[in-house]
């Protein structure tokens, strides 16, 4: 359940594309490579006159037989203005001396969208420039280069310069020392032009791929194609992935595992209607579709890590780093680790949630507003509340009706199907970050979250195989991450290994308390296999802009209840609420034994909550919890949707109350993740509800960490335990993250037990032992560029948060 994507082999299976065939190089062309790096312009006037200028810049590529295509697209420059600056670097590109380069400046605005101008050059052009001001790097490097400043031009009037940083190198394609990774699809391979498709949570565009002959296993939409203009640094990122997905004994093949599959780039004519309709050629990273075979997808985009900037990592400027830094201390991140950056798929609750309703703004450009203004309030969402809309299934799929229960499975059972797959899938990814050999440094990356939440499956033929299987779980967003190797951690100097520690720690700890909320999640959830003993249900009026206003409450117990109108009062005022109770049993054989069927139908004469300012009456929405009747009860929280401007609500909507089958299906996810898992948890301490105090919370999560720690020291003798400095005695280490090898270690044969100073989740004060994978010693040898110095043992700090250098992982409220 742990692995997630298929690998190795099978992407050997994708055919690449005759170089010489596919671009009409010669062999001393081919070893030519061109890259240009966009410095900075000066605009000369202002197009906006009122406002300051957001400039980008295009880059076109357009070879001698007339084949155009966009090779790259810079950052947008917030309130550049006239003098932007970028310091992006393009896709390197073999050229022919009469291909030509040209660099487009637009400006990227709320309310208007433009081309500001252009400047077009040859290459000739540039190499002319080269033989005079450089030289050609050797192959597989580049040189200084120099600086050519190029006039913008708008309808063949001046609009400006622009200033490019251009190198020469060799392509390694030739080199003695074995071909290059990058893998170069075959355009026929599929279907042309290829169509843009939506964008969520990022800014790069992907374009739907269709494969003319699928391979078996493989249905015409496998694939999708990502800009590769927007993902330079991404597509470096997954080549080196599959480099090291081919080695076995690079310790890293269970953590990227989680990772999509990549089957190369594809050069493809796409149809683009922004700004104008228009065809042109692009490069696109060509990775596994994650909607192909789901009828509608429910994804989650969570990134991960406190810290998701650093000024100078992957070209982040220092004034960007700051600003997302301000970003990540008002959103989630700095609270628990995480964020909800994206969400496709939402059920209706979260759609009738109006991020900018109390300012009842119009107009043409709202939609665009309400956007954005979205994706600020997910970002603000608690892992309590991301979990509540992404389990929410009373409306999403529709329910079938209870006659037609033995023929497919419930919502709800397909609610707890995927969620248990979750809770599995993700204790396997925090796991196998702990059997990475050395610490990553993966800032901004997202883990996916995803079921289809657009059928239902056949109950007799394997309805919960199919449910696992479009359950979905990855790693993604490679953008400003680095994977780091042995070899490649033995050659960083002793701040950057500790800065790679730094981040992996935060990385790590994310991870544990993503996977911890969604089993605090099941749990309450679905882990109740005796009675619900009340109900609350909580009238609120719905704020965009402040805490959302109490109307009243109603508290029952969880009875058989027909359609009853209940008088309820608030403020001196009554108004009623109509609802019905009933029972619904599943059939033999269900993972649950039935559920109570709450029935929110209408609410009449509410007060008014908005006042006369907002137009009066109010906005109201539902929020049910159900109470189970244990010493230390389970609660379950759903809400329904928000009614604007309405008194006299009808809601219409029926929640369901599942009750399990059996008690320990939870712990079956633990053990299907990790072998020999707990046997009998105190589940009240491990996952607390809502709402429960700090030092609760703190606590649950400490011991929760610990148990993926032990649970990662007993899965095979080739795992070891490392002793955190000061928690036991001093013995000899094998410091993997400082680069250094012990030397007994290293002539010990495979698997053998060592100690290792390394910090963790201990050393951020999660008060639990970090783990590292043992390599071959033959591996751990060869690594090493010093041998002489084999005999020292690097001590990397361990302790609290000031030595390490860095922010603990976060543990913050539930």
């Amino acid at each position: 359940m742990g692995c997630c994507s298929t690998k190795g082999a099978k992407m050997g299976m994708v055919p690449r594309a005759s170089t010489s065939a596919s671009t009409g190089l010669s062999p001393e062309e081919r070893d030519r490579v061109i890259v240009l790096r966009l410095v900075r312009a000066t605009l000369e006037r202002n197009l906006h006159h009122a406002a300051k200028l957001d400039p980008y810049a295009l880059v076109f590529w357009e070879s001698a037989s007339g084949c155009r295509k966009q090779i790259s697209r810079t950052a947008v420059h917030v309130d550049g203005h006239l003098t932007p600056h970028w310091d992006h670097v393009c896709r390197g590109q073999r050229f022919k001396d009469s291909d030509t380069v040209e660099v487009q400046v637009w400006d990227s605005d709320l309310w208007w969208h433009g081309m500001y101008g252009k400047a077009t050059v040859q290459v000739a052009e540039l190499s002319e420039l080269s033989a005079c001001g450089g030289e050609v790097g050797r192959r597989g490097s580049m040189t200084s280069g120099f600086l050519h400043t190029l006039p913008l031009e708008c309808n063949d009037e001046p609009a400006g310069s622009l200033v490019v940083h251009v190198l020469f190198m060799r392509s390694r394609d030739t080199d003695d020392e074995g071909p290059d990774v990058r893998m170069t699809l075959d355009p026929c391979m599929f279907e042309s032009p290829v169509k843009r498709l939506g964008v969520s949570g990022g800014t790069a565009p992907f374009f739907g791929l269709h494969l003319r002959s699928p391979k078996p296993g493989q249905s015409p939409k496998h694939f999708v194609g990502k800009d590769l203009s927007h993902s330079c640094k991404e597509h470096a990122f997954y080549e080196e992935t599959l480099a090291t997905l081919r080695d076995e004994n690079s310790g890293l093949v269970p953590l990227l595992s989680y990772t999509l599959e990549f089957a190369g780039v594809v050069s493809m004519e796409v149809e683009e209607h922004f700004p104008e309709p228009t065809s042109c050629v692009k490069d696109l990273l060509v990775m596994r579709n994650m909607r192909d075979g789901l009828c509608k997808l429910r994804l989650t985009d969570v990134k991960v890590g406190q810290i998701t900037a650093q000024a100078g990592w992957h070209g982040k400027s220092r004034f960007h780093a700051l600003k997302q830094a301000v970003l990540d201390g008002h959103t989630n991140s700095q609270s628990e680790g995480f964020r909800l950056e994206g969400f496709d798929g939402v059920p209706p609750v979260l759609s009738s949630m109006d991020p900018l309703l109390d300012i009842r703004l119009g107009g043409s450009k709202r939609n665009k507003l309400v956007r954005k203004a979205m994706r600020i309030m997910l970002q603000r969402f608690t892992a309590c509340e991301m979990f509540v809309h992404f389990c929410d299934t009373h409306q999403e799929p529709a329910d079938p009706g209870t006659d037609a229960l033995g023929a497919c499975l419930a919502p709800v059972e397909v609610g707890e199907l995927a969620l248990h797959e979750i809770v599995a899938r993700l204790i396997g990814l925090a796991v196998a970050c702990r059997r990475a050999p050395v610490p990553q440094k993966w800032l901004g990356s997202s883990v996916a979250l995803g079921f289809d939440v657009g059928f239902l499956p056949n109950r007799v033929i394997g309805c919960e195989e199919e449910v696992r299987r479009k359950t979905l779980v990855h790693i993604f967003d490679w953008g400003r991450s680095e994977l780091n190797t042995l070899e490649r951690h033995n050659e960083l100097t002793e701040e950057e290994r500790q800065d790679r520690v730094r981040f992996w720690q935060m990385y790590v700890g994310g991870i544990d308390r993503l996977s911890w909320e969604a089993a605090r999640a099941y749990r309450h959830r679905f882990s109740n296999a005796g009675q619900w003993r009340e109900l609350q249900i909580t009238l609120f009026d719905f704020d965009s802009m402040t805490s959302n206003d109490f109307i009243g409450r109603l508290v029952l117990p969880v009875e058989e209840m027909a359609e009853t109108v209940l008088p309820m009062c608030a403020s001196g005022r009554e108004f009623t609420l109509t609802m019905s109770m009933t029972w619904r049993r599943f059939p033999v054989g269900s993972r649950l034994k039935g559920c109570w069927r709450v029935h929110i139908v209408k609410a009449d004469g509410l007060p008014d909550k908005n006042g006369m300012a907002a137009g009066g009456g109010c906005d109201p929405f539902c929020e049910i919890i159900a109470v189970s009747a244990d010493q230390r009860p389970l609660r379950l929280r759903q809400r329904s949707m928000v009614k604007v401007a309405e008194s006299c609500p009808v809601w219409d909507e029926i929640f369901d109350l599942p009750v399990a089958a059996q008690p320990d299906a939870l712990r079956k996810a633990m053990q299907a993740a990790v072998p020999d898992s707990m046997s009998n948890p105190i589940w009240a301490d491990l996952l607390p509800p809502e709402r429960s105090p700090t030092d609760a919370i703190d606590q649950a999560l400490e011991a929760w960490t610990s148990w993926l720690d032990d649970r990662f020291a007993g899965m095979s003798p080739r795992y070891v335990k490392a002793t955190p400095r000061g928690v036991g005695q001093q013995a000899n280490t094998c410091a993997l993250f400082s680069g250094r090898v012990d030397a007994d270690a290293a002539e010990a044969p495979f698997g053998v037990s060592s100690t290792l100073q390394a910090p963790g989740p201990a050393a951020a004060g999660y008060g639990a032992e970090f783990l590292v994978d043992t390599v071959p010693a033959a591996r751990l040898a060869s690594a090493c560029e010093e041998p002489q110095e084999l005999e020292e043992t690097s001590q990397v700090p361990v302790g609290d948060a000031g030595e390490s250098g860095g922010a603990p992982p976060p543990r913050g409220r539930g």
